[in-house]
Parts: structure tokens; sequence; C-alpha cells
């Protein structure tokens, strides 16, 4: 798994990618997971996520709330149709519930998660 990691081009959707999952238990797959995230294209990261979700190193949990908001502020077509808005759901659980950040450091990431992925209706309910 090493030679495979070491020498693929992460940058190509035609990559396997789920190999990326392999990274959560290398004992250098932060470093890669950091590096990657900057690399790996969208619809290709479901490997990379799963890394991500069992590393427990601060830096790597820290890089994707940034590259969460990077995508959500730079595409706003972003999850629509790669279901990466669904990982996002995910990872926000997680950092909730082990408190892993702050309410107002995940702030944005929430706001945009309930207004696209559970299209609140801000209408009052009809009176019948």
């Amino acid at each position: 798994m090493d030679d495979i990691i070491a020498t693929t081009d992460w940058s190509l959707y035609s990559t396997e990618t789920s190999l990326l999952s392999y990274l959560a238990v290398k004992s250098d797959g932060a470093e890669w997971i950091l590096r990657l995230l900057d690399i790996v294209p969208n619809d290709a990261r479901d490997g990379l996520f799963t890394a991500c979700w069992y590393c427990s190193d601060a830096r790597v949990q820290a890089k994707l709330v940034k590259k969460f908001d990077e995508w959500i502020t730079e595409d706003p077509t972003w999850g629509g149709g790669d279901r990466e808005d669904v990982w996002l759901g995910y990872f926000l659980g997680k950092w909730i519930s082990e408190g892993t950040f702050s309410y107002e450091k995940l702030k944005k990431l929430i706001v945009w998660h309930f207004r696209h992925e559970h299209k609140i209706n801000v209408a009052a309910p009809s009176a019948s």
C-alpha cells in the first residue's frame, strides 16, 4: 500500500481513491491527508474522508474544517450531486458530539448545512 500511495497521481478522477482510507492507519498518514486535501478532486474524496474520519490528528480535523469552508465559499454548486455535502453533515455531527470544535468555529458550516441539506421552509405553517 505504501508504494501505491507514494506513486499514484491523486489529482486524477480515474484513480482508485478508496485506497486513501488506508491513510488512517499509515504511520505518516496525517501528513499525507494534510497534503491530499489540497489536491484530490471533488467526487473522488470518499477514501480521503474515511481516513479523516478515523484520524485523530487535530491538524487533520482543523484542515478539514478549513477545506469545507473553502469549498462552500468558492463553489455555490458544491455538494450538489457528488454527495460531499453528506460527508460535511457526518463530520459536523462527529465534531459536535465529540466537542472537537466550538460552535463558533463551526457556525458557518452548520448554517450552510441546514440551508442546503434540509431546504428549510421558512414560511409559516398554515392554520387550517
